[in-house]
């Protein structure tokens, strides 16, 4: 609601799209990776208990999906947030979610990677190597310099005759 606010509040506001766009992509292909903790319903009979180390939304979402029910964006339904104004206030929110998150994945990838292909490819592209992405980034980085370093540089010598 407040992406004028801050760039900070500007860049959170154009994640939420990018993410809810992912999510009704997902939809459209079986099944959404998981709900946002801002809005989402599940049958009473299917919640689960969630332990205190993991982060709910995510939690109950996937292991809804794991017992082999669909989760799905409905387009018709918008919950309405502020974004975090500050880096601060952001980075220790993304720590909160990180930690949290990445103990569902080790919690319920045995029952994860026993899904349909499609599924797994949606689940790992979207919940797991975004995670990691910032580590992919940086090591695309340095082997574009090192692809730049001209060859001179590297000491490499012609053979003779060439």
């Amino acid at each position: 609601m407040n992406s004028d606010e801050t760039p900070t509040a500007a860049i959170g506001s154009l994640y939420w799209r990018l993410e809810e766009w992912i999510k009704q992509l997902e939809t459209d292909t079986g099944s959404a990776m998981g709900a946002d903790g801002a809005l989402f319903a599940i049958r009473r009979a299917l919640r689960q208990r969630v332990p205190d180390h993991l982060i709910d939304d995510m939690f109950v979402s996937l292991s809804t999906l794991c017992d082999g029910f669909r989760v799905i964006r409905a387009g018709d339904v918008k919950a309405y947030e502020t974004a975090a104004t500050s880096s601060r206030e952001e980075f220790r929110r993304k720590v909160r979610i990180s930690c949290q998150s990445l103990n569902v994945h080790r919690v319920l990838w045995p029952r994860l990677r026993r899904l349909d292909r499609v599924t797994r490819y949606k689940y790992l592209s979207h919940k797991f190597l975004r995670w990691i992405s910032a580590y992919n980034l940086a090591l695309g980085t340095v082997f574009l310099e090192l692809a730049l370093v001209p060859q001179a540089s590297r000491g490499s010598r012609s053979l003779p005759g060439c």
